[in-house]
């Protein structure tokens, strides 16, 4: 019995080293097949087979309180992710080894965020301590808060279009009307024919605009704060100089245009919100293609060692 299952083991060895190099969707069926071996070929592994086909000495006798029998389905979820962990760097080393496939890169994504607990994470940090200088290992994750202190590098790329910047406006509390940020924009249609004032003079204000004249409204106003976008806007638009107030229904703009308005629609950016940096690593900027202390956009001059991309 144990020679016919050391003959499957080592024959299984040789086909997933072959085949590592080549598909990593093979590695994965290789490894659920590894799973759900029975006890007897958890036992081989544990008594240590070695590649040359001999078998190890192991005299000792392991038990476990109340699972005599089990498998692999019997485990936890942190415990399987463990192991599946463990299997994944072992079978890397095989592949290493056996032919000469070695892996630089490894993209670990959202593997903290799963099942694995403090201690497991703990864990895991040591096995990616043992990879050579020559691996590079990026790792994808949203708990920021339990990571931060343990690798040597990190990357932030949470972008900076989630959270809106919402301008105050006098007499904007009392307004009776619809106010909104073309964030939360998604169907022209409920504009149909209102009085529709959008501010911002870039590119998602001439889009908010345009599709609300298209979808019927009864008029378009585009307030804009510095320059003016200066189309040859269609009948039903126009672009008019910086809200001042809101008085009842009715926009009040600082160059005398007094507008009846059915609807706000704020285009007017986003805050960069990073509330899962410590802070004296947050950038504090407003909206801006180049923010300070950031090299080339990108690299972080108080700490070279974090970088923030897409913002």
């Amino acid at each position: 019995m144990q020679q016919n299952l050391l003959e499957e083991y080592t024959d299984f060895v040789d086909k997933v080293t072959s085949e590592a190099s080549k598909s990593s969707d093979k590695m994965r069926e290789r490894i659920n097949y590894l799973n759900s071996k029975d006890i007897e070929m958890s036992r081989l592994l544990t008594a240590g087979i070695g590649l040359s086909g001999e078998v190890g000495e192991f005299n000792e006798i392991i038990k476990s309180r109340y699972r005599d029998n089990f498998s692999y389905a019997s485990f936890s979820e942190g415990e399987k992710m463990r192991i599946d962990l463990a299997l994944m760097f072992t079978w890397r080393e095989i592949a290493r080894f056996k032919n000469s496939a070695n892996t630089n890169l490894l993209i670990l994504d959202e593997v903290f965020d799963s099942s694995l607990d403090a201690a497991g994470t703990d864990e895991f940090m040591k096995m990616l301590n043992t990879l050579t200088e020559n691996t590079n290992a990026f790792v994808i994750s949203h708990k920021g808060d339990i990571l931060y202190d343990k690798f040597d590098y990190v990357v932030v790329s949470t972008g900076h279009f989630s959270v809106p910047f919402i301008p105050e406006y006098k007499g904007m509390s009392s307004f009776p009307g619809r106010i909104m940020h073309s964030h939360d924009f998604r169907d022209a249609e409920e504009f149909r024919d209102k009085n529709v004032v959008v501010l911002g003079s870039s590119y998602s204000a001439e889009d908010v605009a345009l599709q609300c004249h298209k979808y019927g409204a009864k008029t378009v106003t585009i307030g804009y704060r510095n320059n003016p976008m200066g189309f040859n806007w269609p009948e039903g638009m126009k672009e008019v100089h910086y809200m001042d107030k809101i008085d009842g229904n009715k926009a009040v703009f600082k160059d005398g245009t007094v507008q009846e308005m059915d609807a706000l629609i704020l285009c007017t950016g986003y805050l960069h919100h990073f509330p899962f940096l410590p802070e004296d690593l947050k950038l504090k900027t407003h909206n801006r293609l180049y923010p300070p202390n950031l090299y080339k956009g990108v690299v972080w001059q108080n700490n070279q060692n974090l970088f923030l991309s897409k913002l």
